[in-house]
Formats: C-alpha cells, structure tokens, sequence
C-alpha cells in the first residue's frame, strides 16, 4: 500500500500539519506554500475558519499521498517491477 516514498512524503505533510495545528506556525505559511489545496480554498470566499482548516489538513495529506503514490508507480516502472 505504501511504498517508501508515499511514506515519506506523508510524513512531510503530517509534520507541516502539525506545526500549523500547534501553533509553530503561527501565520499558516509553510502550510499554504506546501498544500496546492490552500491556493484553491482561499479563492472561495466566506469560509468559516473552522470548517476551513480541517479541509487544509485534509487536502495536505490527501495530496502528498497521491503525489508520493505517482512517484513510487514511476520508479516502480522505471526499475521493471510494475507494481500495479
């Protein structure tokens, strides 16, 4: 299910969740700068806070588990595994 780099790519984003969440970073920039969700969720205005901030923390992991699962099917490809 989880290949290495699917794996470390979610623990990239569940540690940039968790210094937005406690507070390390107060303005929520390495959150916007490292979710590609952020960018489209501010667009849309009149969100309440509380119902925005779970769907960045969502979307983060969300996205970095696919962007790590593309990765690991292209290096899988590559190597002539075709893990599937």
């Amino acid at each position: 299910m989880f290949g290495k780099i699917t794996f470390r790519f979610l623990l990239f984003a569940v540690i940039m969740d968790i210094l937005s969440f406690t507070g390390l970073d107060p303005d929520h920039i390495f959150l916007y700068m490292t979710n590609p969700v952020s960018w489209f969720v501010e667009i849309i205005p009149n969100i309440p806070y509380g119902i925005k901030m779970p769907i960045l923390y969502g979307g983060n992991l969300v996205f970095w588990y696919f962007v790590g699962r593309y990765v690991n099917r292209f290096i899988d490809r590559r190597r002539g595994t075709g893990q599937v």
